[in-house]
């Protein structure tokens, strides 16, 4: 399984943008440091951050999430 930090990093290097173009293209709401933390596991994604870096990146926000919740081991039991 691969943890959404790591996940993250490779979708940004995919799209072919640096750590510094994410933070310009997030309007002053993510910062490098936050960046760096996220992407090497340190700190949990909340669901704003998820959410715009979902836009910055063209990916979808239940497919992030998701990911996430089954990273951290949690699974979901639909009701009926």
């Amino acid at each position: 399984m691969t943890a959404t930090g790591t996940y993250l990093r490779s979708v940004r290097e995919k799209l072919g943008l640096v750590v510094e173009d994410v933070v310009a293209q997030s309007n002053g709401q993510l910062s490098k440091s936050m960046m760096s933390r996220v992407e090497t596991n340190e700190r949990k994604l909340s669901l704003k951050y998820a959410y715009l870096l979902s836009e910055i990146y063209g990916i979808d926000l239940k497919e992030l999430c998701v990911k996430d919740m089954r990273n951290q081991g949690v699974k979901i039991k639909k009701l009926k």
